[in-house]
């Protein structure tokens, strides 16, 4: 056997397992069993240590210094929307699950 032939297999043995690795890494946790253990009144903090960072935040402005944000978060398919009141999940919606 050549010692390109050798290479050839190192290599695409190597690009196999970087695949594997980093699609094992990169699921999503935008998936029905985390959108079920989101509840109205948890905090953003909860929130994202179930699902992560949102990827869009949208602060709204309220009479009397009332703090109030949307926030988005989404993959190639699906997406949370949660409006916030006060610091707390009022308003949950999901779509493309």
């Amino acid at each position: 056997m050549s010692w390109l032939k050798i290479v050839r297999r190192g290599v695409v043995g190597a690009l196999i397992v970087l695949v594997c690795v980093v699609s094992l890494g990169c699921e999503s946790k935008l998936n029905q069993q985390n959108f079920d253990k989101i509840k109205p009144g948890m905090s953003e903090a909860d929130i994202i240590n179930v699902i992560g960072k949102p990827v869009e935040v949208d602060p709204i402005k309220m009479p009397g210094g009332i703090v109030a944000a949307k926030e988005v978060w989404k993959d190639n398919e699906r997406s949370i929307t949660i409006n916030f009141l006060g610091g707390k999940a009022m308003e949950i919606k999901k779509d493309g699950f």
